[in-house]
C-alpha cells in the first residue's frame, strides 16, 4: 500500500531532479495518497514552504488567488447556480509537466491542467456559493494562466413561442447579406420579424446574440 513514507522518498527524488513549487510537487502524489490539497501535501513532503521557482509552472500557480479574483470579475455580470472551469496554460507548461511525470514514473498523477482546474473550481464554489457542474453548467469560466485573464460564457437560454404579424411587407427572416453572416451596417439596418424579436429578447434578457429556428 502506497503511504506517506513512499511519497517522501519520491518527493526527495523529484526535488533532486527539479525545482518544484508546493503545488507541482504535491500533485505528483496526491492521487495515490487520496488527498485533495496539492499545495499542503507538497509543503508537508518538502518539510516546509517552497521557494518561488518551479520548473513546471515557473511561478504561475503561486498566483491562484489572483486567478480567483479574475473569475469573480468575469462572473459578476451573470446570474448562475452552477459553473464549470477550464484553463489555458502558459507556453510549454504541459510539456514540462509531462516530462517530469515521465521521468519520475508518475504517469498516474494528475496533470497540471487537472490540478489547476480542480483547485480553482473548489475555491470558486466556496466563494460564490454555486455548484461545480461538468455537464450543463449555467456559466463556463476559462482562465488563461499564461496571460492572467478570464473569460465567461453563459449557457444559451432557449425560448419558444408563437406570434402574429400585423404589418404587411415585413419579412419573417433576415435576408442573406454579402458579408456572409459576419455582421455589417447593412445587416443591422434590415427590418424583419427576426430582428425585431431579437431586439426585444436581448433587451429583456441581456444577451449578446440570438439564433432562430423556425
Amino acid at each position: 500500500m502506497y503511504g506517506i513514507a513512499e511519497a517522501r522518498a519520491g518527493a526527495a527524488e523529484a526535488l533532486r531532479a527539479y525545482d518544484l513549487c508546493d503545488r507541482c510537487l504535491g500533485r505528483l502524489f496526491s492521487r495515490r495518497l487520496r488527498l485533495s490539497s496539492d499545495r499542503l501535501l507538497g509543503r508537508r513532503l518538502r518539510g516546509g514552504a517552497g521557494g518561488g521557482g518551479c520548473h513546471v509552472c515557473r511561478g504561475a500557480l503561486g498566483r491562484m488567488a489572483g486567478y480567483l479574483d479574475l473569475m469573480g470579475a468575469a462572473a459578476s455580470g451573470y446570474e448562475f447556480s452552477t459553473f464549470s472551469v477550464g484553463c489555458s496554460l502558459g507556453p510549454g507548461m504541459a510539456d514540462r509537466d509531462d516530462q517530469v511525470r515521465s521521468r519520475l514514473r508518475a504517469a498516474g498523477a494528475d496533470g497540471v491542467r487537472t490540478g489547476v482546474t480542480r483547485e480553482l473550481a473548489g475555491a470558486f464554489a466556496r466563494r460564490s456559493g454555486a455548484a461545480h457542474e461538468h455537464l450543463r453548467p449555467d456559466l463556463t469560466l476559462v482562465v488563461d494562466v499564461g496571460g492572467a485573464s478570464c473569460s465567461a460564457r453563459s449557457r444559451p437560454l432557449v425560448v419558444e413561442g408563437r406570434y402574429t404579424k400585423s404589418e404587411r411587407g415585413l419579412p419573417q427572416r433576415r435576408a442573406p447579406c454579402a458579408c456572409g453572416g459576419a455582421g455589417c451596417a447593412a445587416c443591422a439596418g434590415q427590418a424583419s420579424g427576426e430582428s425585431r424579436r431579437a431586439g426585444m429578447l436581448l433587451g429583456l434578457l441581456g444577451g449578446s446574440g440570438a439564433r432562430f429556428t423556425w
